[in-house]
């Protein structure tokens, strides 16, 4: 049984951390970049600065 939950606890950490971030980003940065009107190089850049904010704000909590 407790083998069961720490492969349980691993990969909801994995979600959390790895998952939830990308979804986030490619939601919320896709509407936001839109909105700005970046393309090209712009959009990638503003994607991986998302990114990392969203990685920080869940580090934080």
């Amino acid at each position: 049984m407790l083998k069961l939950l720490i492969i349980f606890s691993f990969w909801t950490a994995i979600t959390i951390l790895v998952v939830l971030p990308l979804v986030l980003t490619f939601a919320l940065g896709s509407f936001l970049a839109e909105k700005l009107e970046l393309d090209g190089f712009g959009y990638y850049a503003f994607m991986i600065i998302f990114y990392l904010i969203i990685l920080g704000l869940l580090a934080a909590i």
